[in-house]
């Protein structure tokens, strides 16, 4: 009996292999993906990203050490140093643009095992991001051994990591650093809370960078804690400047003052202001006023041109900082408002003329809420 004719038969066709052959059906069992350039199969391995790539190496011979060739690499917390210093350090490997390391709780000994082997290897950014919840681990960290790292062809560091000592890991020259990125910087807290964001800008502060980020946080309780940002003495010579505030509700106008007094160079100027803690904000006579200082002393900022702040809410203190920003800017030429997703169509329109009441003539001022998963320019009515 014929198929189709009223009676099941078994498939016994041949299972569909990827980039097979034959007619160009793909179901004689020829393997042509592995037959294709390197190039193409590194760009197809991007895709999967590193762990899926990886896993790629159980295939065959030609697909072993495959993903090693990829010039961007993202290792997550089950990576162990060994496995990374291995795909790190494998002959043909080309020069990296971008690494990423996010680890948990790992000292210097295991960073120290493959960060000189990528810094010689990087041609683009690396992001070392390291959450530490046991605060000893900072005691313990300063009888491991140093990182000596020379990465001259590196251009953007991101630094996130709180448990390495400040003589773990030394840095050499960085000619063509075009962006640094260091996290967490607390603004209250313990004493010694920031030493190894400080070792970072201290080692920078002679360097021309075009672009410096540093995420500030405040913990939700501070009532006792130390003022931290008096620590921060010296930054980099840059022309972007992009603050990431953690504020927990509290005012950032002094930190925001203090930064902003060591970099009055700056043209550009980002804030990015993130609250992740469900609390009444802070008023004027509250403590993370302090010091109070910060709006009676002048601060001129004769090269700032534009400035961005993403997810304003129009908190009292958001408008004090607004305020004093178009006070310290008289060169002032743009100024871009993205509101948080919260605020409507109609809290919109207060807020903008209240912003518009600070602002200048000559200043171009420009307005964004969310539609959906889009941010659209709102323009005021007249």
């Amino acid at each position: 009996m014929e198929p189709g004719d009223g009676e099941l038969t078994p498939n016994r066709e041949k299972p569909y292999v990827a980039g097979g052959g034959g007619d160009g059906d793909g179901r004689d069992g020829e393997d042509r993906l592995s037959a294709l350039p390197n190039d193409i199969l590194v760009h197809i391995l991007l895709r999967v990203g590193t762990g899926g790539a990886a896993r790629t190496s159980v295939l065959s011979r030609r697909w072993r050490h495959l993903w090693y060739l990829l010039p961007e690499l993202d290792f997550g917390p089950e990576a162990d140093g060994h496995s990374i210093r291995a795909a790190l350090a494998a002959d043909e490997s080309p020069s990296l643009r971008r690494l990423l390391v996010r680890a948990a709780d790992v000292g210097p000994r295991r960073i120290a095992e493959w960060l000189p082997v990528a810094a010689r290897r990087l041609a683009g950014d690396l992001f070392l991001v390291n959450s530490t919840k046991d605060s000893e681990l900072i005691e313990q960290a300063q009888s491991q051994p140093v990182a000596n790292i020379s990465a001259p062809k590196l251009e953007i560091l991101g630094w996130s990591t709180t448990n390495l000592d400040q003589s773990s890991v030394n840095f050499g020259k960085m000619s063509y650093l075009k962006g640094l990125f260091i996290a967490y910087f607390y603004v209250y807290g313990e004493e010694d809370r920031n030493h190894d964001c400080l070792r970072l800008l201290q080692h920078f502060q002679f360097d021309a960078i075009p672009r410096l980020s540093i995420l500030l946080t405040y913990f939700p309780t501070i009532n006792g804690d130390i003022y931290l940002m008096e620590d921060k003495t010296v930054l980099p010579d840059i022309v972007f400047l992009n603050l990431i505030f953690f504020s927990s509700g509290y005012c950032i106008g002094p930190s925001l003052f203090h930064v902003l007094r060591m970099t009055t160079g700056v043209r550009r100027l980002k804030l990015e202001l993130h609250d992740h803690y469900k609390r009444e904000f802070c008023g004027s006579d509250y403590v993370c006023d302090l010091p109070p200082n910060w709006t009676s002393e002048e601060l001129v900022l004769n090269s700032l041109r534009e400035v961005q702040i993403t997810n304003l809410r129009g908190t009292e203190n958001e408008f004090a900082v607004v305020e004093w920003l178009f006070s310290w800017a008289a060169v002032l030429k743009q100024m871009t408002i993205n509101f948080h997703n919260s605020i409507t169509v109609s809290t919109a329109r207060e807020l903008c003329e209240m912003l518009l009441s600070f602002s200048r003539p000559e200043i171009s001022m420009k307005f964004y809420i969310n539609q959906g998963s889009r941010k659209v320019l709102y323009v005021p009515e007249d």
